[in-house]
This record gives structure tokens, sequence and C-alpha cells, in this order.
């Protein structure tokens, strides 16, 4: 057993939720699941389903800093959502930025 065991924060960034935990290596079952209402999405007449991406990042904040309130010593952070981490943006063309 580990003395200082390896800690993560697991992020699912989805459309309604963001769900995040802790998880120890070699654990099987995370620990200290939250979950953080994802921002509305922004109303558009072609469709299209977005979100700002300020707020969004804010939710991320909060919900990163949740799990290192409970577990101050992480060492990873994962994160899983539709586009793998990244908020395509933009009203002409998209510019690709990193959510976390």
């Amino acid at each position: 057993i580990l003395k200082n065991p390896i800690s993560s924060i697991l992020l699912d960034i989805g459309g309604t939720y963001i769900k995040s935990a802790v998880i120890e290596f070699g654990q099987s079952h995370p620990e200290n699941i939250q979950l953080f209402e994802t921002p509305s999405f922004i109303p558009s007449e072609s469709g299209h389903r977005t979100i700002p991406t300020e707020a969004l990042l804010n939710s991320i904040e909060q919900a990163i800093e949740a799990q290192r309130l409970y577990k101050p010593q992480v060492s990873r952070i994962y994160t899983s959502g539709q586009m793998g981490g990244y908020v395509l943006e933009g009203k002409q063309g998209f510019e690709v930025i990193r959510i976390v």
C-alpha cells in the first residue's frame, strides 16, 4: 500500500450536469461524487445548442475546487465529454478552446 496514495479528479462534462469525483490509484470506486448544473444553452434560431464558454469554465472550476477541498493532494484530472475536453466557440467560425 502506498504511503501517499495518488488521487485523481474525474470530470464528466455533459449537457445537463458536470459530474465530478475523486478516485485513488488502484481503487475501483470513486469517492465524493458531486453534480454541478451545466450552464443553460443560449437560444439560437439556427437550432445549434451552445453554452457560454465563460459560464462553462466557471462551473468546471467550481467542480474541481470542490474536489480539491475534499482531497487537497490530487495529481491528475481526467475529463470526459463529447469533445474530449475541448470547446468550439465562435459566431462566424469556430475557435478551439481547451477547457481543462
